[in-house]
């Protein structure tokens, strides 16, 4: 009878302890890959944030405890990225109290674009650009249309572009445009730049049409950001696309006593219009910022 009793208790002993040591084992995988989110290289720090996308509503207690109370700012601003990804309303009603009570301004947009993200999922992919606009209410548009280009994390601004994307229309572009010519620091005018070639989607000649402008701007770093983001578009294949020969063993005599050879091009250069490809010889050969002529070689190189 006792040993009868033992055989039935020992296996359903077995098994807790087992289930224990697994629960335990997953517990410390978690509480190390948020600890992999404050790691220096950003390389770890993404891989951490998918593995615990992967992991789901497993890490979600872990996720929100490191929101809360995490002494780490990257720490929070991943936590709330990540419960972004994975979603569910009582993740939601939490994010939207960081969003509104957070201390760090960089954490408090990553839990509006949290918020926005799982709003847009609940909706599901195939839901148009109008039915995902009325989703979203205006205020959070203006806070993500805000985060796209006054954040100081490239990151967060590629994130709100990504979301604003699914909706917007070409207003957007031209409302970026207005900012352009009414915002006078150039951190905010590159920003701009950027955000104008994350969106270029919405309406391609619009975008490239005010990149083109700006790469006339005053300031170098405006410049070179146009000129990147015009070098990103063509490396897309996002635009139409003609032939403009440029002699291999031209020199290419730049300001400042520097000499540029056009190695990397090669002939011919493609690109969606000879005067895009002329804009960036151009600044190769005359802008007077080493930064800018860099980005021409880039952008060039882009559509060889």
């Amino acid at each position: 009878m006792l040993m009868t009793s033992l055989l039935l208790v020992i296996p359903s002993f077995l098994t807790t302890t087992c289930l224990a040591l697994a629960e335990t084992e997953e517990s410390g995988k978690i509480s190390n890959l948020i600890d992999q989110l404050a790691d220096d290289n950003e390389i770890v720090r993404l891989e951490a944030k998918n593995s615990l996308v992967e992991l789901g509503q497993r890490a979600v207690s872990a996720l929100i405890e490191a929101l809360r109370n995490d002494r780490r700012s990257i720490v929070r601003y991943y936590s709330a990225w990540i419960l972004g990804e994975i979603g569910g309303k009582s993740v939601r009603g939490i994010l939207s109290d960081a969003a509104m009570r957070e201390s760090d301004s960089e954490v408090r947009d990553s839990a509006v674009l949290a918020v926005a993200t799982i709003t847009l999922a609940e909706a599901g992919p195939s839901v148009s650009p109008k039915e995902a606009k009325k989703l979203i209410d205006t205020e959070l548009i203006s806070e993500l249309e805000r985060i796209l280009i006054e954040s100081k994390r490239s990151l967060t601004r590629q994130r709100s572009a990504k979301i604003l994307v699914k909706f917007s229309t070409k207003s957007l572009l031209s409302s970026l445009k207005k900012e352009l010519k009414a915002r006078a620091e150039p951190m905010i005018r590159s920003n701009i730049c950027e955000a104008v070639g994350l969106l270029a989607e919405i309406d391609v000649q619009a975008a490239i049409s005010i990149l083109m402008k700006v790469t006339e701007d005053d300031m170098p770093e405006v410049r070179k950001q146009a000129i990147s983001q015009l070098g990103k578009l063509a490396e897309a294949g996002e635009v139409r696309r003609v032939s403009l020969l440029v002699r291999p063993e031209e020199d290419i005599q730049a300001p400042n006593w520097e000499t540029i050879r056009l190695e990397e091009c090669q002939i011919p250069l493609r690109t969606f219009d000879e005067s895009v490809t002329k804009r960036l010889i151009k600044s190769l050969k005359e802008d007077q910022a080493g930064e800018v002529r860099r980005a021409s070689v880039d952008a060039l190189r882009s559509l060889a």
